[in-house]
């Protein structure tokens, strides 16, 4: 399944974010309940700010999908993609147990260029996501600095505009290293 959004560069608002987030979470509670052996991985994109949807985040989005299918390949069961105001969002069911599941995503997320701007979760029943803990990874790096992400975010260390600006930076890097690869350049978004 495939909901498309045409709308670029629209801000979204907090009702639809939180709207979004609870039909999100009912949809994983529905997908939740799967055979041993089957895992749903649903992966969102880290868009600061209102607006969720731009030529970045389309960037972001594609480089993501792009990682998990790769990776996963003849693993996943179905796919169910989202592109929403509130941004992109993608369920897989894959053919694997949740821990394997869980590691291959926390390497995409460290490895990829991008990595840092996917997040990818093991949803386990109940609709919790499966922490990095169960498999012995670390927490996540802050993107502006090298506490955990979960430091910075409750204490409000770094400016939304700060957090903004470095998004914009780690995709404007992305793309003219795949510029550079294909040989042309582009002005950067």
């Amino acid at each position: 399944m495939k909901t498309r959004q045409t709308n670029l560069s629209v801000a979204a608002t907090l009702d639809e974010v939180l709207l979004a987030r609870d039909e999100r979470a009912g949809r994983h509670a529905r997908l939740v309940d799967r055979p041993d052996g089957e895992t749903l991985l649903a992966l969102t994109v880290i868009v600061p700010g209102a607006v969720k949807r731009n030529l970045r985040s389309l960037t972001v989005d594609h480089a993501a999908m792009s990682a998990v299918l790769s990776v996963f390949n003849s693993d996943i069961l179905s796919v169910d993609e989202f592109d929403f105001i509130t941004g992109f969002e993608a369920d897989f069911i894959i053919a694997r147990p949740a821990e394997d599941v869980k590691r291959i995503a926390v390497a995409i997320e460290e490895t990829h260029p991008l990595g840092r701007l996917f997040d990818l979760d093991v949803i386990m029943r109940g609709g919790r996501p499966m922490s990095r803990d169960i498999i012995g990874a670390e927490a996540r790096r802050c993107l502006c600095c090298d506490r955990p992400a979960r430091y910075c975010m409750r204490a409000r260390t770094h400016s939304s505009e700060e957090i903004s600006d470095m998004v914009d930076s780690i995709v404007d890097k992305y793309i003219a290293a795949e510029q550079n690869k294909a040989g042309f350049s582009l002005p950067l978004i």
